[in-house]
């Protein structure tokens, strides 16, 4: 366990720290969780069987039914710019209001026998610092093209329902519940629907597919809004099983796009 704490420091400090964007700031619209979900499926693709691979569904703050297998390991982080372009680092005062949303993830499967499968994840959120943990279940031993989930984002309702700048509102849980359902429709291409409370509220939904070797497109509707991103395959990273709790050579991944067509974001995330 020692060996975490160093990846899952530099993958939490590694987003420019921030506040949320104009667009996505207001009563009950959960700017801090709009951004990498912490949720299987976030910035890295997963598989039916929980591995992760270029080959499973993608999306980017949505979750897909798939939970991690045991003793897999995934850290990532992300930047979510304040406007259509990428940004790699956040300029002015923090009090002013639309800079930008940084969120770092790490997440672990757990796995409970005839029971399932469980991932459990850890946030770390804005300029705030503000974390969250999330719970993601698989129930029962799945097989066939389609399965289904039922998680928590946010367990302890601390990630601000409204953004930092509404003092009040933002004291609000943001506790969100959530099932979810993912089918493989094709080789490669997966296609999730969900419904949930708060953040998650109403019908929401997500699809990716390979676009070529190592290259996959995603779509989601987050309950607010559609976002979209291009993600990367930048394969096995040498010599990092030396710091993996799985002793399995680590694999990176990149994901490029925008969020309700307006904030542009990339992510890099880490497999091991």
């Amino acid at each position: 366990m020692r060996r975490v704490w160093p990846v899952a420091l530099g993958l939490s400090l590694s987003p420019a720290l921030a506040l949320a964007q104009e667009g996505l700031i207001g009563d009950q619209r959960f700017p801090n969780l709009r951004n990498l979900g912490g949720l299987p499926g976030s910035g890295l693709p997963v598989t039916p069987e929980g591995e992760a691979s270029p080959s499973g569904a993608l999306t980017y703050s949505t979750p897909v039914a798939y939970s991690f297998a045991p003793r897999r390991w995934a850290g990532a982080g992300s930047v979510l710019s304040y406007q259509n372009t990428l940004s790699f680092t956040f300029e002015g005062d923090r009090d002013v209001l639309g800079r930008g949303n940084g969120t770092g993830t790490l997440q672990t499967g757990l796995g409970l026998g005839s029971y399932g499968r469980l991932t459990v994840g850890a946030m770390l959120l804005s300029g705030t610092l503000d974390s969250a943990f999330n719970f993601h279940w698989e129930p029962f031993e799945q097989r066939g093209p389609i399965r289904y989930a039922v998680g928590v984002q946010d367990l302890r309702g601390n990630a601000g329902a409204s953004g930092d700048t509404l003092p009040g509102l933002d004291d609000h849980t943001a506790t969100s519940p959530y099932v979810v359902a993912t089918g493989q429709v094709a080789p490669g291409a997966h296609v999730s629907l969900g419904a949930g409370v708060r953040r998650f509220k109403g019908v929401w939904g997500n699809a990716s597919a390979d676009l070529v070797r190592g290259v996959k497109g995603m779509v989601e509707y987050d309950a607010f809004n559609w976002n979209w991103g291009v993600g990367l395959d930048l394969g096995e990273v040498k010599g990092g099983e030396r710091f993996s709790p799985s002793r399995r050579t680590p694999r990176a991944y990149a994901m490029v796009g925008s969020v309700r067509g307006k904030y542009a974001y990339w992510s890099l995330a880490v497999a091991f």
